[in-house]
């Protein structure tokens, strides 16, 4: 059995630092370059009235590469070192792994999440990507300041969540995007949303069939390939499997979920039980 209580992937945030890095020293050398056109445009004006010492200085080609590292080194760095620290501490929902290679298929397992809070919302978009792009500006919203605490009246920033959810739970029904909510402490009311939108509610333990993609989340075209073979190992294990399809993007590991629930004596799978309704 396997469970997982924290999104954390070292090799992937090693690569997103050092790609950042790069992007980051590319843009620096270009507003270095035109801070020098600047300057030089600048200085060309000034020593045309007044000629003086510094005009016939000629700057070293390193000198431009050489600040832009500097900044780099001093400014940029240091910030998104940070990044992989903050994401590798954001909470995601335990699981245990019940049984590998469901019905034979390799890459397939049968998972039981435990029961998690989540912040939600009804969301629209052409494809799963832009669903989520559409929900989770608003939803980080609520777990960082968007909300009011029912007991002080003031903000509550919530902390890190690394674990977004796509679901349909039927046909005719809305896309529903769900943020699963940090639980470094143990809360009997989250705050209240101001966003009317969003809503807050448990996810219940539940038992899922489930695949792991990395990297960031693919093409509808690839997702349905994965829900097909998650139901096919779920049929081939003789599980009967339920309408919503999960689809999840867990963020620290920059990796993509695919979850179909499966029918159990505990039948589940859809946020039950509100405990906090939208303000007025």
């Amino acid at each position: 059995q396997h469970t997982a209580t924290r999104c954390n992937s070292q090799g992937g945030c090693a690569v997103g630092l050092l790609f950042g890095l790069f992007l980051a020293y590319q843009v620096l050398n270009f507003f270095v370059w035109l801070a020098a056109k600047v300057f030089g445009f600048g200085a060309v004006m000034v020593c045309s009235k007044y000629p003086m010492g510094f005009c016939y200085w000629v700057v070293p080609p390193w000198v431009k590469p050489a600040v832009a590292l500097f900044l780099l080194v001093t400014g940029i760095a240091p910030l998104l070192a940070s990044i992989p620290n903050a994401i590798s501490g954001a909470e995601c929902p335990t699981y245990v792994v019940e049984q590998e290679a469901l019905g034979g298929v390799e890459g397939v397992q049968l998972r039981r999440y435990e029961s998690f809070p989540v912040a939600q919302m009804e969301t629209k978009g052409r494809s799963a990507r832009e669903r989520m792009q559409n929900a989770f500006g608003r939803l980080t919203g609520y777990v960082t300041s968007m909300n009011k605490d029912p007991e002080t009246g003031r903000k509550v920033n919530l902390g890190i969540s690394g674990f977004l959810m796509i679901r349909k739970d039927g046909s005719g029904q809305p896309f529903v995007a769900a943020l699963a909510l940090p639980q470094k402490e143990t809360r009997k009311v989250y705050p209240t949303p101001l966003d009317p939108q969003i809503s807050v509610g448990t996810m219940e333990s539940t038992l899922y069939a489930g695949t792991t993609l990395q990297g960031g989340l693919p093409e509808d075209s690839v997702l349905e390939e994965l829900v097909d073979s998650v139901q096919d190992a779920a049929e081939a294990q003789g599980l009967r499997m339920k309408a919503a399809i999960v689809i999840c993007q867990v963020m620290g590991e920059f990796k993509t979920e695919v979850l179909v629930p499966v029918a159990t004596e505990s039948d589940l799978a859809t946020i039950v039980d509100v405990i906090a309704t939208p303000a007025d």
